[in-house]
């Protein structure tokens, strides 16, 4: 029978658990992924969606939940495809997509995007559902989440609420709230 010391079965137990962590894709690590419709799923193969974006699931992400309701309506929309993306160092685009829930809910994680010539970093989305598309982005740092004019102008049927992103602090997660209308 070997002797081991609590200090070197805690020092084996430890490196045990982090192999397993470096082994384990990011998207393994990420919350459990929504509930989408499935009629929606066969048109986009499964593997195409893609909601964790990050290139270091350890370093500091950005975590953006929202809803997307009719303009007409303002109810939740379900099978929604979100597409979205940013730049990241070095002007590589990281690109990600995925469908609303059945609440017309949807979430997303990806690195801090990085700020282009002179702007405030932007993170930008395509919303496409049956025969209606519509582009936006939002303006996000590590202190504050904003949106343009225009955005403001084509989803200001929503109340305030719901309209301006809202912005917490966790840890290594900048989580932000942006609702869409479409």
């Amino acid at each position: 029978m070997q002797k081991t010391t609590p200090r070197r079965r805690f020092i084996q137990n430890t490196l045990k658990a982090t192999s397993c962590l470096v082994i384990l894709p990011s998207a393994t690590l990420a919350a459990k992924p929504l509930s989408s419709n499935s009629a929606l799923e066969k048109k986009i193969p499964r593997t195409k969606l893609k909601d964790d974006i990050r290139k270091n699931p350890f370093g500091k992400h950005l975590k953006v939940t929202g809803k997307v309701f009719d303009r007409e309506t303002l109810l939740p929309i379900s099978g929604v495809l979100v597409e979205f993306w940013h730049f990241s160092s070095k002007d590589i685009e990281r690109r990600g997509n995925l469908l609303t829930n059945a609440e017309g809910e949807y979430r997303l994680l990806t690195g801090i995007p990085d700020k282009l010539e002179g702007k405030m970093p932007r993170l930008y989305f395509k919303v496409s559902h049956q025969d209606k598309t519509m582009t936006t982005e939002l303006l996000c740092n590590k202190s504050r989440a904003e949106i343009t004019g225009e955005h403001w102008e084509s989803h200001r049927v929503l109340s305030e609420g719901l309209l301006f992103p809202k912005l917490k602090k966790q840890l290594n997660t900048i989580h932000i709230n942006f609702n869409l209308t479409l």
